[in-house]
């Protein structure tokens, strides 16, 4: 987490909130999505906050 940019606050807030399976919804997209998706080709894995929206951090 550390090379990857994240906020002090929000990796505190990843910890409190952990739930791999949740399904979560992005109101402003109006998008279903699991809070955390791994793209196995990139070899890459995005937790979803769900914060602020869909725009990054």
């Amino acid at each position: 987490m550390l090379e990857s940019g994240a906020r002090y606050e929000h990796v505190l807030r990843i910890i409190e909130m952990w739930s791999l399976d949740e399904v979560i919804e992005i109101p402003s997209v109006g998008m279903e999505t699991r809070r955390l998706v791994c793209f196995r080709d990139k070899e890459f894995c995005r937790y979803y906050m769900g914060l602020r929206g869909p725009e990054k951090m």
